[in-house]
């Protein structure tokens, strides 16, 4: 009880010195808290200070902790609540010094703001830590990080000891136990400095904390593996162990991200480590995908969801750390690294199969789910949903490129027995009836799908030159990998199935555009897809990338390779915009990708003004940049005769439905996309552009029979410097 009680007035002081919220109850001056915190911390006329008496202090009695529980492992000993409390207050004081923030920055006591929090409550587990050198005799110890394991796998609570304990002895040994994780938490995040006297004891230490978790994490899933009934049937047990898988995931994303891939790969136990990860995570994601079939697709009624969730994404952290390594992403040519790349491709990146084709399956679920309770999700909700689902597959996105070929191949056998049955949903329209569950879920599947592909091929280069991901270009490259051909063929082949499936569905919609089997929602994440690989991997810029030119950058680098592929995009954009002109995100992502595309360069833009698909958007333009929406078929047939370009009455009649900001979006994709003054045929496009708007924008004063503008003189002005703007921000050549 001393003990204990001593320990908890050691936190208390830790906390007043750091600058908590409490310490504005003493109305003092910010000087009067820096002054207390630098003495605190630094000591004062050389006495040793009291930060550093408090770590002793707290380190000297985990170490007797330490001793006491490995020497006395019996049951009696683990049941002592006493115990239990006394190394949970003196866990939280070691923790409370760990986090102590040197120095005293601006901002450190400006109670006001509520921006003073404790360590725990500001989430300070999840920085790096520097502490000074002087620690370096009480923390740098490999062997107390082995003791300290050891108590942890003493403490913690056993799926098949925990039905025989106390409901409050298993209450405090599970606070204990958690604690402990933190503690190691804050250990693993002790960064490179004056602590470690090289790499060789850095990589020392980084191997004990890393041995330390990967036998916990073993046991954890053997322990699941033999005593599933247990975890379900116990909440208390089974909440122990979420917990913890979430704090063991946490503290090996921890350990990648502080020591680096260089020095993890090093150790014995790298490759351990990788299939850990990998094996976790696909219990994690089966065990997701049993759970929402066992709730029918409800979400909501899904009890684990929210602790898996979290545990994956610190998986994928663990990836992209990885992934994103300049040793590994720089294209060293070092033996240890291309022997890292090849264990990260052979034992970690198959878990992206895993997580497609479990993403995939229950989004389908949901999807069914929603349709036939005829349930909605908030808008709220669904946007916070959309994005999660976003971040997540672009940090799946690092596993899959860790084996391109392999992820490829994945991707394209779940595509291949999805897309019979989307085509014969697709060929089923125009027969009536209402969207189900099963057409819904099948479409969903398919997005979700393209999703996926999207990420894992493309990345997000808003404000940048779009470029093909590193790892792709190495994966298709002759000096990069045995199986560069393959690998290039099967993206190549991928894009031809997308390809035909945009083309079933456009083709469709021109007949059948108010049918809901044909989904605008699916038309538009193909567009987006299309856009994000269109801008990349067409025509591409050999200036952005360092290597030779071959492989997947010259597959789509020509124009006789390239012009089929524009032509595709602008046929779907024309379609889009007369068939489906009020369906907004469908034309928002039309322009985008028209916009796109002009933004490649000239090389690009002359294979648009020479499609007759773009021609035909360029006429539509002409002829319905002045008509009204009341106008009789007289003046539009009149209208088309005198623009040509082989339009349909129900062509002009469907563009004509646009809504004025999006025709505005369309003129800003034709300005840029035939802004080359070289190019006769794009001169002339342009100047009947601009010529069609001339009409609403101008009279003709009878009088003087000069135009005048019906736009102010300043408004003329700003628009014709936002014009310019616009153009030149698209690298279009003014």
């Amino acid at each position: 009880y001393i003990g204990t009680m001593s320990a908890s007035f050691l936190s208390l002081l830790v906390g007043e010195f750091t600058g908590g919220n409490s310490s504005a109850r003493y109305n003092l001056p910010v000087e009067f808290h820096r002054s207390c915190h630098r003495v605190f911390e630094n000591g004062n006329h050389g006495d040793q200070s009291g930060l550093d008496a408090t770590l002793h202090l707290s380190m000297t009695a985990l170490s007797s902790l330490v001793g006491y529980v490995l020497n006395n492992t019996s049951s009696n000993t683990l049941q002592d609540q006493s115990l239990m409390e006394f190394g949970t207050c003196i866990i939280n004081v070691t923790f409370d010094v760990l986090s102590w923030e040197f120095g005293a920055g601006s901002n450190k006591w400006d109670f006001s703001s509520g921006a003073n929090v404790s360590a725990k409550d500001s989430g300070r587990g999840g920085v790096l830590l520097r502490p000074p050198q002087k620690w370096r005799e009480v923390l740098i110890r490999p062997d107390f990080l082995g003791a300290v394991f050891h108590v942890y796998t003493a403490v913690r609570i056993g799926v098949a000891g925990g039905n025989s304990l106390d409901s409050t002895v298993m209450q405090k040994r599970g606070r204990m136990s958690h604690q402990l994780r933190q503690l190691l938490l804050q250990l693993a995040s002790i960064a490179q400095g004056p602590i470690f006297t090289d790499q060789n004891e850095r990589g020392a230490y980084a191997g004990f904390l890393l041995d330390g978790c990967l036998n916990v994490l073993e046991t954890v899933l053997t322990e699941q593996q033999q005593h599933q009934d247990q975890l379900t049937a116990d909440s208390m047990i089974w909440e122990c162990r979420s917990t913890e898988i979430v704090d063991l995931v946490t503290m090996l994303s921890r350990i990648t991200s502080n020591f680096r891939t260089k020095l993890l790969s090093q150790l014995a136990t790298f490759q351990r480590f990788l299939s850990a990860l990998c094996a976790i995570g696909k219990w994690l994601l089966e065990s997701s995908v049993t759970e929402c079939h066992q709730a029918g697709g409800d979400f909501g009624s899904m009890e684990g969801a929210d602790w898996k969730n979290d545990a994956i994404a610190q998986i994928l952290q663990c990836s992209e750390a990885m992934a994103g390594d300049y040793w590994l992403a720089g294209g060293s040519d070092s033996q240890e690294a291309k022997a890292a790349c090849e264990s990260l491709a052979v034992s970690l990146a198959p878990l992206y199969g895993v997580h497609c084709a479990c993403r995939v399956r229950m989004a389908s679920l949901e999807e069914h789910y929603l349709v036939r309770e005829h349930a909605e999700l908030d808008e709220a909700r669904e946007e916070i949903s959309a994005t999660a689902l976003e971040e997540e597959m672009a940090a799946a996105a690092s596993l899959g490129r860790f084996n391109i070929l392999a992820s490829m191949k994945a991707l394209s056998e779940m595509f291949h027995e999805c897309m019979p049955r989307l085509k014969t949903l697709f060929g089923s329209a125009g027969v009536g009836g209402e969207l189900n569950a099963e057409m819904a879920a099948l479409l969903e599947e398919a997005r979700m799908l393209i999703v996926c592909a999207c990420h894992l091929l493309t990345d997000e280069c808003e404000g940048e030159t779009p470029a093909i991901p590193e790892s792709v270009i190495h994966a298709c490259q002759a000096g990069g990998s045995p199986h560069h051909e393959a690998c290039t063929a099967s993206i190549f082949g991928f894009i031809n199935v997308l390809k035909s499936i945009a083309e079933d569905q456009a083709l469709k919609a021109t007949v059948h555009p108010e049918d809901p089997r044909l989904s605008p929602l699916l038309a538009k994440t193909l567009l987006w897809f299309f856009n994000r690989w269109g801008a990349a991997y067409v025509f591409p810029s050999f200036e952005e990338y360092r290597d030779d030119f071959g492989g997947i950058l010259a597959t789509w680098s020509k124009p006789e390779s390239s012009q089929p592929m524009i032509s595709f995009f602008t046929t779907l954009c024309l379609i889009y915009f007369c068939h489906w002109p009020q369906e907004k995100e469908v034309v928002l992502e039309s322009t985008s990708l028209l916009l796109a595309l002009g933004k490649k360069g000239p090389s690009v833009r002359d294979l648009l003004v020479a499609d007759a698909s773009f021609e035909k958007i360029v006429a539509l333009h002409s002829v319905c940049a002045y008509l009204r929406h009341n106008v009789c078929q007289s003046e539009i047939s009149a209208a088309m005769a005198r623009i040509g370009g082989g339009l349909s009455m129900d062509m002009v009649k469907g563009y004509q439905r646009l809504p004025y900001n999006d025709r505005a979006k369309v003129l800003t994709g034709l300005i840029v996309c035939c802004s080359d003054m070289t190019n006769e045929k794009g001169t002339t496009m342009l100047n009947s552009c601009l010529q069609s708007i001339e009409t609403p924008f101008f009279y003709r004063d009878a009088s003087t029979r000069q135009k005048r503008s019906t736009i102010p003189e300043h408004r003329r002005a700003r628009i014709g410097m936002s014009l310019n703007f616009a153009l030149q921000r698209s690298g279009a050549s003014v």
